[in-house]
């Protein structure tokens, strides 16, 4: 293939992955707003992205790190932005690293393995978690909902939870590969947004990776994951950013007066 035919086939590509994008966000102005309602003008919450459970490559040991420290430190409420479970059938070889195979078997894992959440865990489901969806019609994120009395599903791909009147967070699921800088992603997702869609903090899973961007008046977080870095991410080649996200988010009548950012990082 001739340099040129490389960057064409580049160029389309990030236009495919713009226009998915525009269409999540489009799609999410027609979703149904979820209010959580915490007391005081402080809320702190917890956040993690990307487990893949059933992957020979998930991490309990994070996991159960993550949800203790949370825990621990009296969260509000917990927020996962997608991929719990690792799915089937996302890429060629995928067979061959992952431990629990089918939907029953990585719900079950799941169910069982997932460590409990003192306040409560609030989901959406990505890609992978929606393989099940496309292949089998099951929609893993209800089942998950009506096993675990901790887990709350909030849809698939997005979801927009109001914690106040003037503030409102976003949780999103997109696709696509990661960019050649980290804070590409986050750049276009936030351009993606008229003036009237805007949330006020954006957690944004998939990509395994962390950044943190204040732009057009969004408190944006790429969210890191909790999953090793796995074959196929090195044939990528891309790196796994490992880790967690606990927020203080402080209001008072005009909206978010400050935010509070710890990152919790692991390290292989």
């Amino acid at each position: 293939m001739t340099k040129g035919n490389e960057l064409e086939k580049i160029l389309k590509e990030k236009e495919k992955e713009n226009k998915f994008l525009k269409g999540q966000i489009q799609e999410l102005s027609k979703r149904k707003t979820f209010i959580h309602s915490f007391s005081g003008r402080r809320v702190r919450i917890g956040v993690i992205s990307d487990t893949h459970k059933g992957s020979l490559y998930a991490n309990q040991k994070y996991e159960d790190s993550l949800i203790n420290f949370f825990n621990r430190n009296k969260v509000d409420a917990v927020y996962h932005a997608g991929d719990i479970l690792d799915g089937e059938k996302m890429y060629r070889g995928q067979e061959y690293e992952i431990k629990y195979h089918g939907a029953d078997n990585q719900i079950k894992h799941c169910v069982e393995t997932f460590p409990k959440v003192n306040s409560k865990m609030y989901f959406i489901t990505g890609n992978h978690d929606q393989a099940f969806w496309k292949t089998a019609g099951v929609d893993i994120g209800e089942i998950l909902d009506r096993k675990r009395s901790d887990f709350e599903y909030l849809g698939k791909d997005q979801a927009l939870i109001q914690l106040r009147k003037n503030v409102k967070i976003m949780l999103i699921h997109p696709s696509g590969g990661t960019a050649y800088a980290v804070s590409y992603k986050s750049q276009k997702i936030i351009e993606s947004f008229s003036g009237g869609e805007k949330p006020n903090i954006l957690f944004c899973g998939h990509y395994h990776k962390f950044d943190y961007l204040f732009y057009r008046n969004i408190f944006t977080f790429q969210c890191p994951t909790t999953q090793n870095q796995t074959p196929y991410m090195k044939r990528k080649p891309t790196p796994a950013i490992l880790g967690g996200l606990m927020l203080d988010i402080f209001m008072d009548k005009k909206g978010i007066s400050r935010i509070k950012t710890e990152y919790l990082p692991f390290y292989e």
